[in-house]
Formats: structure tokens, sequence, C-alpha cells
């Protein structure tokens, strides 16, 4: 007889990072995808090094932060 719990289980929030520079365009480009299932990708560049770690420091705290949001709501 099982004795696991009956509620789901939240996602592990692991994030895979390629940061690369492009000599076609001159910039640096990014792809972020989170979570072990892959269910959320986000792409973008950026102009300078700088600016593409920023963008994905703002990535990954949104994606934190609405995963906390929806811990909490549960």
């Amino acid at each position: 007889m099982s004795m696991r719990s009956s509620a789901t289980c939240r996602r592990n929030l692991t994030v895979d990072i390629k940061l690369w520079f492009s000599d076609i365009d001159c910039q640096w480009h990014y792809t972020l995808l989170a979570y072990e299932d892959g269910s959320t990708l986000h792409s973008n560049k950026a102009d300078t090094y700088s600016k593409a770690l920023a963008a994905i420091d703002y990535r990954i705290a949104k994606l934190m932060a609405e995963e906390a949001h929806e811990v909490q709501s549960k």
C-alpha cells in the first residue's frame, strides 16, 4: 500500500544558459532553457556582454518570482 502524498510536486527550476558572441551581427546572443522538462525557453541578444548578463539575471529572477508565487498560491 502506497503512503505517498497525493499533492502534486512542483517542478525543479534548473536553468541551462548558452551565451555566445556572433561575428556576423556583432551581438551577444543567449538562450535560457528553464525547468527540467524544458517547458520554458527564452532567447535574446544584446550589444554588450554586461547587457546580456543583466538580461539573463532579470529573466532568472522573474522565473524564480513566478515559481514562488505559484507555490504560495497553492
